[in-house]
């Protein structure tokens, strides 16, 4: 399905590579070919790339390099103004876009200073009495992030050395721990990074964004004016087969009692039952070996702890990862991809509303199956010729059914 394509006019405020020596290259209009930036609720920073046209061997003249600084300053009609800098990670010459072999270009890839930091850097600390997003939001800061929206945990580690992983990895490992399907994402806005659940996103939680995404609206300038639209996925039987219908079977190694913890199965509905019980206690190769071929088990090594573990601990930790990864698999469940004009006021976690057209020769009529609540789970924007224009994915609402009704409160750190 498909529109006619008449992009938002993007207006470039801040244009700047800032070299390692203290260089200032400014870049005009004429020798930008395209940026792209990219925004995931999988991803908790920023990326993206800029293809330069380049007339005047700013290479050379600049000596850009790997590790400079990209700031980029923007705004759309109506539409708040987005600055931000970013860390050059890569340096690509002569990329030749299909429609141009005769300048020479080059593309310098990007992302999110702090995030490099949290991927590139390895760091172990112990957390003495602390709340997971209090360990969370000291992990980002350390990293040079700052922090946004935080969802409170329940759950406090009274000892928790983290191992000596990257800041990020370790970041992933705590936030299963939370239960709810928390998710870390960046807001593009302010630069701030979010740990919010998935039941408080699909519950409108985090914000709505409002004018509903329309095909054929009256107004062609509508700003939520739809190019083309796809249906990536409606159902994907396969893994929920493979991941016992939405059960799980967990297998956690305690360091204080020195043996595998195999408390039952979580079921998200009484309905739900495994295919297999496939999780024996045995000895720690028999363990990953089945993990390896069957996807309903997972595995974890739960650090040393200053006392005992207790047995009640223990299965509410399990009950929360679990919680998360059946969150989550249920949340990709219907997904759309939208091609239409930027704007700045768009962020990935909120919740919009999509018409979704008939395949009927009638315009009018949408699909009762497919229109309806969906959340933002990533935006691509491309700039291009002063231009900018968006390929929205986002996941429905309708198959999300919340698996904790009192809903946490949300605070600001």
């Amino acid at each position: 399905m498909s529109n006619q394509q008449v992009f938002y006019k993007v207006e470039y405020l801040t244009l700047e590579i800032v070299t390692g020596s203290g260089n200032i290259l400014k870049l005009t209009n004429s020798e930008i070919g395209q940026i792209e930036l990219y925004e995931s609720l999988e991803i908790p920073g920023i990326t993206g790339s800029i293809s330069v046209i380049d007339f005047r061997g700013i290479l050379e003249l600049y000596n850009v390099s790997a590790g400079d600084t990209f700031k980029f300053s923007w705004k759309t009609p109506k539409s708040q103004t987005i600055s931000s800098s970013y860390t050059i990670t890569k340096v690509i010459l002569n990329d030749f876009p299909p429609d141009d072999f005769v300048n020479n270009h080059v593309r310098f890839e990007f992302c999110s200073t702090w995030y490099l930091n949290g991927i590139t850097k390895t760091y172990s600390n112990l957390w003495k009495n602390q709340s997971l997003d209090k360990i969370c939001s000291n992990l980002i800061s350390y990293c040079g992030g700052n922090i946004g929206t935080v969802e409170t945990s329940n759950i406090t580690l009274e000892h928790f050395g983290s191992p000596y992983w990257s800041p990020v990895k370790t970041l992933y490992y705590l936030i299963g721990f939370y239960g709810k399907g928390i998710v870390m994402f960046p807001d593009i806005s302010t630069d701030n990074v979010n740990f919010v659940s998935l039941d408080t996103i699909f519950s409108s939680g985090y914000g709505t964004y409002q004018p509903k995404f329309v095909m054929y609206p009256e107004n062609q300038n509508y700003e939520a004016l739809v190019y083309n639209m796809t249906v990536e996925q409606i159902t994907n039987i396969e893994d929920y087969a493979g991941n016992g219908l939405g059960g799980l079977n967990f297998t956690g190694f305690n360091f204080d009692q020195q043996n595998f913890q195999n408390p039952s199965p979580f079921y998200a509905t009484p309905q739900q039952v495994p295919f297999s019980n496939i999780a024996t206690v045995g000895t720690l190769s028999n363990q990953f070996q089945g993990g390896d071929y069957v996807n309903n088990q997972q595995l974890s090594i739960f650090p040393q702890t200053k006392n005992p573990v207790s047995q009640s601990f223990l299965n509410n930790i399990i009950s929360n990862i679990q919680n998360s990864y059946y969150l989550k698999l249920l949340a990709d469940a219907v997904k759309l991809n939208i091609l239409t004009n930027g704007s700045s006021d768009r962020k990935i976690g909120q919740v919009c509303n999509i018409e979704v057209p008939s395949l009927k020769n009638n315009k009018s009529e949408g699909d009762k199956n497919l229109s309806g609540q969906y959340v933002i789970s990533s935006i691509k924007r491309v700039f291009r010729l002063s231009t900018v224009k968006e390929l929205i994915s986002c996941i429905n609402t309708g198959t999300f059914k919340s698996n904790n009704p009192n809903l946490p409160k949300l605070k600001n750190v």
